[in-house]
């Protein structure tokens, strides 16, 4: 029966952006969701959810695949390729919002039976962020039972949202008498339905239905349903009804080959309660469904048997595993479901995919789960990474019952361990060391498998270890992580593994040992990539990168946060992925890409506004202001300082007050308000007090020192950079004051000029010089005559060969790995090769017309990778990189400043040596394994050895100490080099320091015998 007095509603609004239709079961919705899509004139999407897609992979998969039946195979390769990458939840939905902006159809997307996963937080996110990102003319209709829990106030505000409740979907008496006009029958007991639709059709009200065993639906059932259909109908719907949707070929695997589409077509004209959607499916109404199982189970078992049996095994060729275990479940099969469950829950868990983790345990009865510990127990460890201590706890703990009934000592081991981890999750430091203590006990006294012995000793020391990190001791702190590490190494990757390495890595970060956390985190980061957590691995990049920014590698900060953004978005990690274009800014910022890093620090505001992460806002307005006031926009820099400070205020914390304070103390500089600069400064250090970390008060100090000199007060900003030298000499803190100094290095020169700390105030120089100038720093253009459709390239082959596209990392894969060798060929033939050529360098072994055509394969790819048909030109048979692309090379940056030290002495062939040592940071395409590339990698190598060679001679004059560094790094790269040697022995014997003579003499024996230097007496000895 069409409804046109709720179509008239909806087609009113059709352009409203999310239609919400909320009943209890059998008030119409789907009937009324598939007319209305119907009649919309737009393509229909149509994804009824079901037990499963609380996963948001299953379930996005689901919904590719339903789009791409409507629209054509391949309508969505962004969602496509993030399927294949793994990635989650909120990542999945901009995959798909970025596919849905170059569709050109106007399409209504229905979700039907919402409730099924409104509880499920990654697919809330994910369908919350889909609502808000729609393109023009897209809708989304939801139907549900409850209300969803989604963030659409915005929309609601907007006028963008219907809502249909139950009151606005009854019958009214007229639709009432209508239906029963059509149905024919006893129309004595409508009333009683209340406008309940099933009600209606059953014959009562909902309370009578849904009472006792269901007895009265099976009788209706029999009666109304089954009795006038032929006995091949009804033995047709009885076997479909253990289908949860009803598709054409899923009957013929049931049923047997037949006319299926036009057989569905009859039988939903005959029963009502099989209701057909707009994407062909159909489904039979709950309480019908119900009725039809139990009469199929009584009547026919045999039959009910063979018939889940096809049912399980449609489901495990489809991977889904709540049909399998259902079905398992009707087949009398428990340990297979168990089976099932703990393997997709282990899966599940190794990846930090809680929530789908917690939505399959769901799918077994909790007394079942009870009965098997590890189930219960990875139940408990999912409840609290998902924010839920408390049922966490009483989980644990019943499971520590089950394992003292049962004498089990592992089970216990395991429970007290988890409560442990349960307590210091919540802070109860205290209660987790109990805990701890007492799994000690049953350690040293159990008799336990080797494995898992390890294991569980490896989760204790780890657990020791954060417990005392929180306590603030933090050399127990590391011993106990380390100690845990050690344990757990020898079995492998393993997510406890790499928690334990990430935990020891941002604890060497706060105790300043850079070198250790750098490889705690690497190793954490490998583990991460494995164990496929897309969430963990963008958490590790950003802190590896953050500590790389730190200590002023900025090409590798680089690098990894732009990986860091990449893997949160596939992980849908919103929260990470703005922490890390907040980073992204500020290293852009670094290079002097002040356009770059204006926009990248702005998409950072409005996230962190959507997100509401109050204290990134802070930081991220107080960064876009800085920048501001870099492009001396100040007007700008004063709105956004405005901004920041009221959400400080709002969020009443001292430390984002201090942050704000010390932007205007550098606005107020850039305005030449010294003395407000001043007090503005000094409210930022008193504000920041002990919350701040060391880096962030030395920026403060060097401004405060810089306001001072500005102002005259000579005194005051000789002490200020004192006490700043002094503290980034005990911190490490030499690259955080090279920030400030690449913008305004007045103060370090005044320091220079009065005789402070000369080698320390050398190196800061020397490390702000490697940044862009930032006075007078305009936004970067695009160089004049650069190609307009492609992205501004940078290539990095010193090392790894790394491709940045428009400042983010473009991975190897595939095919393209033969695209990122021709790249690099052609990189380092800056006039480009011949096609013949190329062929043979890079299919030497290949017949020629076969190598051609791959050539011209490489040049289709590598112009893909670029995203221009323009970036690779072809002239006179000859291929090359086009001379207008906006390229950046290390090796022609290397070339560029060793040519440029010849013929000129002094600071500037200094600088420019200095800039090509700090390129080549390692061998030519050091893991690359090309046989045509060796001859490239000695020549550089090579050349690096020569340009040390010169700079540790420049340097042997004025500075000794950073000769030797240089000489040194020339003996790493040829070890054999007898002029680097020399050059130590030299510079030993110019300070007339013997002990370092000798020992140089100790070091390298081969070398001093082949040179005939020999130990000299009577040579001072340093003391």
């Amino acid at each position: 029966m069409r409804r046109a007095r709720l179509l008239c509603v909806l087609q009113r609004h059709r352009g409203r952006r999310l239609i919400l239709l909320l009943a209890p079961a059998g008030f119409g919705k789907t009937t009324l969701a598939a007319e209305y899509a119907r009649e919309s004139g737009a393509a229909v999407i149509w994804l009824a959810l079901r037990t499963g897609d609380e996963d948001s992979q299953y379930l996005f998969g689901r919904l590719r695949r339903t789009f791409e039946a409507v629209l054509g195979q391949d309508a969505l390769p962004a969602l496509s390729q993030a399927l294949a990458d793994g990635a989650d939840g909120a990542g999945l939905a901009l995959r798909l919002l970025r596919d849905l902006a170059c569709l050109r159809t106007r399409f209504v997307l229905v979700l039907d039976d919402y409730h099924v996963v409104q509880d499920a937080e990654e697919v809330r996110q994910a369908i919350d962020l889909l609502i808000r990102g729609l393109p023009e003319g897209a809708q989304v209709l939801i139907a549900s039972r409850e209300p969803p829990p989604l963030s659409i106030q915005g929309l609601v505000v907007d006028e963008q949202v219907l809502v249909l409740g139950a009151e606005d979907l009854r019958f009214t008496s007229e639709e009432t008498a209508i239906l029963r006009q059509r149905l024919g029958g006893d129309a004595s007991r409508d009333t009683r339905a209340e406008g309940w639709v099933a009600g209606i059709l059953l014959g009562g009200a909902p309370r009578q239905l849904g009472a006792a065993d269901g007895s009265l639906v099976d009788t209706y059932v029999q009666r109304e349903v089954l009795a006038p259909l032929s006995l091949r109908a009804r033995r047709w719907l009885e076997a479909l009804a253990v289908l949860d949707t009803i598709t054409p070929e899923r009957a013929t695997r049931l049923l047997g080959d037949g006319p299926w589409p036009a057989r569905l077509a009859v039988l939903a004209d005959r029963c009502p309660f099989l209701v057909a959607d707009a994407s062909g499916s159909y489904r039979l109404h709950t309480l019908v469904r119900e009725a039809l199982t139990r009469r199929l189970r009584r009547a026919s078992p045999n039959r009910a048997r063979r018939l889940w049996a096809a049912v399980r095994s449609l489901a495990e060729q489809a991977g889904d595993t709540a049909a399998a275990v259902n079905a398992y479940h009707e087949l009398g099969d428990i340990e297979a479901a168990v089976a099932l469950v703990t393997r997709t829950v282990d899966d599940a868990i190794r990846a930090g995919r809680w929530t789908p983790a917690l939505g399959t345990l769901a799918l077994l009865p909790e007394r079942l789960r009870q009965e098997h510990p590890d189930l219960a127990l990875a139940e408990a460890h999912a409840l609290v990474q998902s924010g839920r201590p408390a049922q966490a706890r009483q989980v644990a703990e019943a499971v520590l019952e089950h394992g003292g009934r049962t004498g089990i000592v592992g089970t216990q081991l395991r429970a007290l361990v988890e409560l442990a981890n349960i307590a210091r999750y919540t802070g109860d430091v205290e209660a987790a060391q109990d805990w701890l203590t007492a799994a000690d006990h049953l350690l040293l006294t159990a008799s336990l498998p080797g494995r898992e012995r390890r294991l569980l000793e490896g989760r204790v020391l780890g657990l020791r270890g954060v417990c005392a990190a929180v306590s603030g001791q933090v050399d127990a702190a590391r011993a106990a992580l380390e100690s845990a590490e050690r344990v757990l190494l020898p079995e492998g990757t393993s997510r406890e593994l790499a928690v334990i390495q990430f935990n020891l890595g941002t604890l060497c970060v706060r105790t300043g040992d850079y070198a250790a956390a750098r490889t705690a985190l690497a190793s954490s980061s490998s583990h991460w990539r494995q164990l496929r957590d897309r969430g963990m691995l963008a958490t590790t990049q950003l802190v590896l990168g953050n500590l790389q920014l730190r200590t002023g590698d900025l090409d590798a900060a680089f690098a990894m946060v732009s990986r860091a953004i990449e893997s949160a978005r596939l992980a849908g990690a919103l929260r990470t992925e703005a922490h890390g274009l907040a980073t992204l800014g500020a290293l852009q910022r670094g290079y002097g890409r002040l356009g770059d890093a204006a926009g990248t620090l702005d998409t950072t505001i409005r996230v962190a506004q959507e997100i509401a992460e109050r204290e990134l806002l802070v930081r991220a307005l107080t960064q876009r202001a800085e920048v501001a006031i870099l492009g001396d926009d100040i007007a700008t820099a004063r709105e956004l300082l405005a901004r920041a400070h009221a959400e400080a205020q709002r969020l009443e914390s001292r430390v984002e007050r201090a942050i704000v304070a010390r932007a205007l103390g550098r606005l107020l500089l850039a305005e030449q308000s010294g003395y407000a600069a001043i007090e503005a400064l000094h409210d930022a250090l008193r504000d920041g007090g002990e919350a701040w970390g060391p880096d962030e008060r030395l920026v403060a100090m060097y401004w405060l020192g810089k306001a001072h000199l500005d102002t005259g007060q000579f005194h005051l900003a000789e002490s200020v950079l004192r006490q700043a030298l002094q503290l980034a000499a005990e911190v490490g803190g030499g690259p955080v004051l090279a920030g400030p100094a690449a913008e305004d290095c007045r103060l370090l020169q005044y320091g220079r000029q009065i005789g402070i700390e000369p080698a320390a105030i050398g190196e800061i120089e020397r490390l702000a010089a490697r940044r862009r100038a930032w006075s007078g720093a305009v936004a970067v253009t695009r160089a004049s005559g650069a190609l307009a459709d492609a992205p501004r390239v940078e290539v990095r082959m010193f090392g790894s060969l790394l491709v940045h596209l428009e400042g983010l990392v473009v991975d190897p894969g595939g095919k393209r790995d033969r695209a990122r060798e021709l790249l690099a060929l052609l990189a380092l033939h800056p006039a480009g090769l011949p096609s013949g050529e190329i062929a043979e360098i890079l299919y030497p072994e290949m017949d020629p017309r076969r190598a051609q055509h791959n050539v011209r394969m490489a040049v289709y790819l590598l112009r893909q990778l670029l995203r221009s048909k323009s970036a690779v030109r072809y002239a006179t048979l000859s291929y090359g990189l086009a001379p207008q692309l906006d390229l950046w090379v290390d090796t022609r940056a290397f070339d560029a400043a060793t040519k440029g030290s010849r013929g000129t002495v002094g600071a500037p062939a200094v600088r420019a040596l200095e800039d090509a040592l700090e390129l080549y940071r390692a061998p030519l395409l050091a893991d690359a394994g090309w046989a045509w590339i060796a001859p490239f990698r000695e020549g550089y190598a090579r050349r690096a050895t020569e340009a040390a060679l010169r700079l540790s001679e420049l340097l042997a004059s004025t500075d000794l100490a950073r000769s030797d560094a240089v000489a040194e790094h020339a003996l790493a790269l040829e070890p054999d080099n007898e002029a680097a040697f020399e050059r130590l022995v030299r510079n030993a014997e110019t300070r007339r320091d013997g002990t370092a003579r000798e020992a140089l003499l100790r070091r390298y024996p081969s070398l001093a015998s082949r040179l005939g230097i020999r130990a000299r007496t009577g040579m001072p000895r340093a003391m």
